[in-house]
């Protein structure tokens, strides 16, 4: 969603302007400001506010467990929690790949097999967090995944076009 339609919505929702309505170049500004301001607020009441970003890794084949974390296998900030996730093959079909619960990775006995990955577990460990498959890659292909990390950049806000 761009910042734009999101500062509509809102102008529409709270009564500002009418369905249909354009919203001026002055109004877009002071309710990006707003915005900002919001959620500076927010970040300092400790309220966390999430976003969810879709990052891809190529997989290595027979590799299992990879970290996530700047500097890591994914390389970037550690996520919340994983909300979904698939393995795209070389042809482009895309297979789901289950998110489950650190209990549930664990009741897997055989951790051994090495296939296309149908469970991913995360953990967010510090100070890298933890993605575990089973089974394990048999080939290089590409994982996607979904997740809600902090949303503490505001100023990822600086336009209404973003």
């Amino acid at each position: 969603m761009l910042v734009s339609e999101l500062i509509k919505t809102s102008l529409r929702k709270i009564g500002a302007i009418s369905t249909g309505e354009t919203v001026s170049t002055d109004k877009n500004t002071e309710a990006l400001q707003a915005l900002q301001v919001m959620l500076r607020g927010w970040s300092q009441k400790r309220i966390m506010v999430y976003a969810t970003t879709q990052e891809s890794l190529l997989l290595i084949p027979g590799q299992k467990v990879y970290t996530w974390g700047i500097g890591a296998n994914i390389n970037s900030a550690r996520p919340h929690s994983v909300v979904s996730a698939f393995v795209r093959d070389s042809t482009g079909l895309d297979s789901i790949v289950e998110v489950i619960s650190e209990g549930t990775y664990k009741g897997i006995m055989a951790k051994s097999a090495s296939s296309r990955p149908k469970y991913l577990n995360y953990m967010a460990t510090y100070p890298l967090g933890t993605v575990s498959l089973y089974p394990s890659p048999d080939i290089a292909e590409t994982l996607w995944i979904t997740s809600l990390k902090p949303f503490i950049e505001t100023s990822s806000f600086a336009a209404v076009s973003d």
